[in-house]
C-alpha cells in the first residue's frame, strides 16, 4: 500500500490507498485567503519534494505534465506545471465574443474537447465544439450548435475508443455560480461522421450518468414518487437492465455516478437537501453501490452531513476515493465498499497525478 508523503497543511493520512502509481500527485485547497485564491500542491512521492502555488482559478484539470485551469482574474485558460511555471494554454482561449469555455480531457489524456459559447444579437446561445490531440495537433470543429434560448452544449465524456463524444445541454451559469450537478439532456456525437443523436430516454431528470466498459448508465426517476432507478444500456443504446435505487424518503437527488473500470459495479449518491440555497440549508447524502451483474443495489454506511461524490476507483476494488461536491469544501476520503466505512485521507481535494 502506498504511503503518501505528508505536506504542510494537507494532513495526509498515512494509510492512503494507492491512488496512482505516477510520481507527482496534485492536491487542491480552495479559498486559502481573503482574495478567494486556491492553492495547488504538487507532491513528488519519490523525493518528498513539494511545490505549492496560489492561483485565482477554477476548474482545475490534470493534463499530462500540467494542470489546466481558468484564470478568474484575467479571464484566460492557463496551465501550471509542477515547478510552478504558469503559461497561457497554447490553443484553448476565448475569442472576443465568447461568454464561456468548457473543456473535457480524455481518460488517457490523448484528446481534449472544448466548447466555446457565445451570445447572439437576440440574446440566444450558440456553442462551437472542437477537439484535438492534447499536444494541439489535429484540431477540428466537430459541432456547431444553436442558437438556443438559455441553454448550450458542453462535452462530458469520451467513449472508450475515443470515437464518440457525449454531451449535455445545460443553462449558462451565472457569474460566480457553480455548474449544476447532474445532466438533463444527453446526446452523442460521432466524431468521425459529425452525426449527433439524442440518447434514449432524454431529456431526463437532473441526475447522474456514466460511460465506459461498453455501457451507458443513467439515473432516472422511477414510477414510485421520489424514487430513482439505474438504467443500463449497451453502447448502441439498447436497454440491458434497470436497477431500483433503495427507497429513502426525502432523498430526491441521484447524482455523481461512477462506473467501475471493469463495468461490474457502479457507485452513486442519493441526497436530501433542505432549504436549498438558504441560510438554513442542510444536506445529507448516502452512497449506493449497484452490482450490475446481479441487478441489485445497497446503501453503504450511514448518511453523511455533506454532499459527497465518488471520484476514482482505486486499484483495490474495495476502495473508492471520494471528495466533497460542495465547491467551498475541501477534503478527500476513502470509502471502503465492504462495510461503507468513510476514512479521511487528506484535508485537501485529490485532483490527479502528472504522467512524468
Amino acid at each position: 500500500m502506498l504511503i503518501l508523503l505528508a505536506a504542510p497543511g494537507l494532513n495526509l493520512a498515512q494509510d492512503t490507498p494507492a491512488v496512482s502509481s505516477r510520481p507527482v500527485q496534485v492536491w487542491l485547497q480552495r479559498n486559502i485567503d481573503d482574495d478567494g485564491r486556491d492553492r495547488l500542491h504538487f507532491i513528488d512521492r519519490r523525493s518528498g519534494a513539494e511545490t505549492s502555488i496560489d492561483l485565482p482559478g477554477e476548474r482545475y484539470t490534470v493534463l499530462r505534465e500540467q494542470v489546466l485551469y481558468f484564470d478568474l482574474a484575467d479571464g484566460r485558460v492557463r496551465q501550471v506545471t509542477a515547478s510552478g511555471a504558469i503559461s497561457d494554454h497554447p490553443f484553448i482561449q476565448l475569442p472576443g465574443a465568447t461568454l464561456r469555455v468548457d473543456w473535457l480531457v480524455a481518460p488517457d489524456a490523448s484528446q481534449i474537447a472544448w466548447t466555446l459559447t457565445e451570445e447572439t444579437a437576440t440574446g440566444q446561445l450558440r456553442s462551437f465544439t472542437r477537439i484535438a490531440a492534447s499536444d494541439g495537433s489535429g484540431q477540428r470543429n466537430v459541432l456547431v450548435d444553436g442558437p438556443h434560448a438559455r441553454r448550450h452544449a458542453l462535452p462530458i465524456a469520451f467513449s472508450a475508443d475515443g470515437a464518440t463524444l457525449y454531451m449535455d445541454y445545460q443553462p449558462l451559469p451565472l457569474a460566480d455560480a457553480p455548474r449544476r450537478q447532474g445532466y438533463a439532456d444527453l446526446f452523442a456525437l460521432t466524431l468521425t461522421e459529425g452525426f449527433a443523436r439524442r440518447l434514449p430516454g432524454e431529456p431526463g431528470c437532473l441526475c447522474g450518468a456514466a460511460f465506459g466498459a461498453d455501457l451507458l448508465l443513467r439515473l432516472q426517476l422511477a414510477e414510485i414518487p421520489g424514487g430513482h432507478e439505474l438504467m443500463l444500456r449497451d453502447a448502441a443504446g439498447e436497454l440491458r437492465g434497470r436497477i431500483a435505487a433503495p427507497a429513502l424518503p426525502g432523498f430526491t437527488q441521484a447524482r455523481h455516478l461512477l462506473l467501475a473500470p471493469d463495468g461490474a459495479q457502479a457507485l452513486y449518491t442519493l441526497a436530501q437537501v433542505r432549504d436549498a440555497g438558504g441560510s438554513q440549508q442542510a444536506v445529507r447524502s448516502v452512497f449506493v453501490l449497484a452490482d450490475l451483474a446481479e441487478g441489485s443495489s445497497r446503501i453503504l454506511g450511514a448518511p453523511a452531513s455533506d454532499l459527497l461524490r465518488p471520484l476514482v476507483w482505486n486499484g483495490d476494488d474495495d476502495v473508492v476515493l471520494v471528495t466533497s461536491a460542495d465547491p467551498q469544501r475541501d477534503g478527500t476520503w476513502k470509502l471502503r465498499l465492504s462495510d461503507g466505512a468513510l476514512l479521511p485521507v487528506a484535508a485537501a481535494s485529490w485532483l490527479g497525478a502528472l504522467t512524468g
